[in-house]
């Protein structure tokens, strides 16, 4: 007998492995006791056993006397001793038959121990179909204790647009949606769109305090900006009012972009 071993994902049992059952050798030997004891040999050998007892007491009897005192007795004493011997012949040839026996019972009727929780007991026929189909898997396919072939997309971020774009991962028996992307065959212009979408997905979570300071920081940091342009460009060689013109211009611009974006 064998088990297979499974882990319980998005209510399918995939296989994981397999093992032997382990045998319970207490509960084996307490069934198989009780079969042979109703065993004509076990029976057979239990009426030697009192023969033989019988006849060391009188094998014991002759030997206390220190002395055999005619041919009569000698004759009987033999004959104790060869019975004695064919007992203990006959026994030794009845345990390796029982012998043989046990270890075809231990195989039949063999008491194992309950499988754990992840695991199922299932016949050496089925395990052996289940490791044909499970050789045959396919990249991405894993396979549930019934030998169902299950899809396995998980672990992956695909993109996908429909009113906006959606980012998901598939569950294990999913398969992508129709239209779906990972990030790298994304173009240039999708990326930059999910990330504005994004920014936009986050600023319109923000309350109206975050997004009050938020868009503070970011007009302040516009000036700065700025005025660094102006002194560049005034470095450059450019007239000043000119260059406070054009620095003041991209403030402006950089501003109506702001205030649109915290709208």
């Amino acid at each position: 007998m064998q088990t297979v071993l499974f882990r319980e994902i998005n209510g399918y049992k995939i296989i994981i492995g397999y093992r032997k059952l382990s045998i319970d050798l207490i509960e084996t030997q307490k069934t198989i006791k009780k079969l042979m004891a109703k065993d004509e040999d076990v029976k057979r050998i239990k009426d030697l056993n009192r023969q033989i007892n019988i006849l060391n007491k009188q094998i014991q009897e002759i030997r206390k006397k220190g002395y055999i005192k005619d041919r009569q007795e000698e004759k009987q004493f033999n004959n104790y001793l060869e019975q004695k011997k064919d007992c203990l012949e006959e026994i030794s040839n009845l345990e390796k038959n029982n012998k043989i026996k046990i270890d075809k019972l231990i195989i039949e009727k063999a008491v194992y121990f309950e499988p754990a929780k992840n695991e199922i007991i299932k016949t050496d026929k089925e395990i052996e179909t289940l490791k044909g189909i499970s050789n045959n898997l396919k990249k991405r396919q894993l396979m549930d204790i019934d030998g169902k072939i299950i899809d396995n997309w998980t672990g992956i971020n695909y993109f996908l647009k429909k009113d906006k774009w959606i980012a998901y991962e598939c569950l294990l028996g999913e398969v992508p949606k129709i239209g779906s992307k990972i990030y790298q065959d994304l173009t240039d212009e999708e990326k930059n769109e999910i990330g504005e979408q994004n920014e936009k997905d986050r600023i319109d979570l923000l309350g109206p305090k975050e997004k009050k300071n938020e868009k503070k920081i970011a007009i302040d940091s516009a000036a700065i900006i700025a005025a660094n342009k102006k002194a560049s460009l005034e470095i450059q060689g450019i007239k000043s009012t000119k260059a406070f013109n054009e620095a003041q211009k991209w403030y402006k611009e950089q501003v109506e972009i702001i205030e649109k974006k915290y709208e």
